[in-house]
């Protein structure tokens, strides 16, 4: 996961379905704490919103939940997350002719929202800093990801 810089290892445990699968992922370790794992359970999903945005051409939501797995050894300190993000694709200047949209025409909006617990003891201080750096941070690396990995593709409706 090149977007996320806190991330120094990840690894697929089980794949349940096409859209959903368990990973155990290592925490870059920040001097002087601990370094911490997460196991979780990770599902995407297409929605669609049309009804609360009419605009709206596709959109998609992601769920990260903790859970406990009985291939997630480690000796980090075992943070605890719940996760949702949903992107969501418009099109500026909107149309109904999707066959002559461009990239270049796309917009998406990302609503992100997390629950991070990363236990052990860390000063709330320490954590509202990180937070407030990282999550923003990692948003901005996410969407140039994909932007990237996306400039020379069809869009697939």
């Amino acid at each position: 996961m090149d977007w996320d810089t806190t991330l120094d290892s990840s690894k697929t445990l089980e794949v349940l379905s096409p859209d959903t699968v368990i990973s155990h992922q290592f925490m870059r370790r920040v001097w002087p704490a601990t370094q911490r794992d997460t196991c979780f359970a990770s599902h995407i999903r297409k929605v669609n919103l049309t009804s609360q945005s009419p605009d709206e051409k596709g959109s998609y939501i992601v769920v990260n939940y903790s859970i406990d797995h009985p291939e997630a050894h480690s000796r980090c300190i075992r943070a605890t997350i719940n996760v949702s993000m949903l992107c969501q694709t418009f099109v500026d200047p909107p149309t109904d002719d999707l066959s002559t949209v461009t990239r270049d025409q796309l917009k998406c909006k990302i609503i992100y929202v997390a629950h991070s617990n990363p236990g052990g003891w860390v000063p709330a201080s320490v954590l509202r800093t990180v937070y407030k750096r990282e999550y923003p941070k990692f948003l901005r690396r996410f969407s140039a990801f994909v932007q990237e990995i996306t400039k020379d593709k069809e869009i697939k409706w």
